[in-house]
């Protein structure tokens, strides 16, 4: 269950199942995380903010302002949309993001997977890859910064 819990005490929630899932929860008595907990809840995730801030220390610019496109835009975006606001000639070159990207975590202690996923999609008669920060991701962003 992903949730925020702002410093006014608000309560946001991704989804309305979500919502649904916290409110029963709170109903039977248990107290929602707050802070770094809420952020952190998942068991298992290896996505913390500690690495989430380390990770973001080794970003470059370019790699900042295509993690920012994708936080920007919760369905996704396609390689073609990507290529054409990065001004990258080719795939090759989004590639070279990707690559990068993959080695930054590996060495935050993460996966890229961790971070961002691909998926081949169907738009009309041409096949795109789309491009997506993970929920957890965009949670921690959303909460703590550092892509801008």
């Amino acid at each position: 269950m992903a949730y925020r819990v702002r410093p006014d005490g608000t309560i946001e929630c991704d989804s309305a199942s979500e919502a649904v899932a916290l409110s029963r929860a709170l109903s039977n008595g248990h107290a929602p995380s707050t802070g770094a907990q809420a952020l952190n809840a998942e068991e298992g995730a290896r996505l913390t903010i500690s690495r989430y801030r380390e990770f973001v220390s080794y970003l470059n610019a370019a790699q900042k302002k295509f993690l920012g496109l994708l936080v920007d835009n919760p369905h996704g975006k396609t390689d073609s949309a990507i290529r054409q606001t990065l001004g990258l000639e080719g795939n090759k070159a989004l590639g070279g993001f990707r690559s990068g990207l993959s080695k930054l975590a590996k060495k935050s202690g993460l996966d890229v997977a961790d971070v961002l996923t691909v998926r081949w999609v169907k738009i009309g008669d041409q096949d795109s890859m789309e491009y997506q920060v993970t929920p957890q991701f965009r949670n921690i962003v959303d909460n703590v910064g550092g892509l801008k």
